[in-house]
């Protein structure tokens, strides 16, 4: 494989450049690969952005880089080239797709989204400790939503002895939560009587007026992406925390192995050969050490 760039400035990122260096890899950031014509980018190179989203101009707006990527030097990565990132929008897959370039949308992976909703339940579960000096024991909780987030979450926080409550609009999301040994109600405020904390993975704004009488004695944790669950206009009424991007803020050097792992899996199911270790060598050392 050639050269790796991996775009982004955050600690998953780093995190992610650090491992491939400890491999081995031959790894570019982007601001190299940026000030190099791509006339002159690596053959066989890859290309990962963590998360981010490649909109149809080959622009990654959530990054601000403008003009990331155009034909030609995804032509130049060629065969044995891969671009992975959250989201790519068809014109630009499809122009991977004439160069030879393997297209990895992550955000669409399922092992990368069962893998991830590890430490975004353990990071909602830390930051829910520090909310009130209490412990998680005993409290009663709410969990909306019941896909790869909100079913970790909540066998985590019941193993943690907490009362649970899930709430899904799904009959087939709320039968699998019963299925599991847990509490399932349709989605609607008034289930949310007695909760404590209420945890939410749904990214679409559910919550409306209705909902604040029985929000406003409970925390209210966003776990899911843009817009989440409550407008704008709502949150300043509640105990409103979001929680964006808790892998890569908690567990940079998981996420980073998530990513990597994740990305070689789905080559492999691919029939991809000769594909590197899915390990990323950062030792057995603590978080920041």
């Amino acid at each position: 494989m050639g050269t790796i760039i991996v775009v982004g400035t955050g600690s998953r990122e780093a995190a992610l450049r650090e491992g491939l260096i400890r491999a081995g890899h031959q790894v570019w950031s982007w601001n190299e690969a940026a000030s190099t014509p791509p006339s002159r980018w690596p053959k066989g190179g890859w290309i990962i952005a963590p998360l981010a989203t490649v909109d149809e101009h080959g622009n990654l707006p959530e990054l601000g880089i403008r003009h990331a990527l155009s034909p030609e030097a995804l032509g130049r990565l060629g065969p044995g080239g891969v671009l992975a990132a959250g989201r790519i929008a068809p014109p630009v897959q499809g122009w991977a797709e004439e160069a030879r370039v393997e297209v990895i949308a992550l955000a669409e992976l399922e092992v990368f989204r069962w893998l991830n909703a590890v430490p975004t339940a353990e990071g909602a579960i830390r930051e829910a400790m520090g909310l009130d000096q209490l412990p998680l024991t005993g409290r009663m909780t709410a969990v909306m939503g019941f896909g790869h987030v909100g079913s970790v979450l909540a066998l985590r926080l019941k193993a943690y002895g907490c009362g649970v409550r899930v709430l899904d609009a799904r009959s087939s999301a709320r039968a699998c939560a019963e299925a599991m040994g847990l509490e399932a109600r349709p989605l609607a405020p008034r289930h949310l009587m007695g909760c404590e904390l209420v945890f939410n993975t749904i990214p679409v704004a559910v919550v409306d007026e209705s909902w604040v009488e029985q929000l406003t004695s409970a925390w209210f944790l966003e776990l899911a992406s843009a817009p989440g669950a409550v407008p704008p206009t709502l949150r300043d009424r509640l105990h409103y925390r979001a929680l964006p991007g808790l892998p890569g803020t908690l567990a940079p050097r998981r996420a980073a192995e998530i990513i990597w792992r994740s990305i070689l899996t789905a080559l492999a199911e691919r029939g991809v050969e000769g594909l590197p270790l899915p390990e990323l060598p950062f030792g057995k050392v603590a978080e920041g050490a």
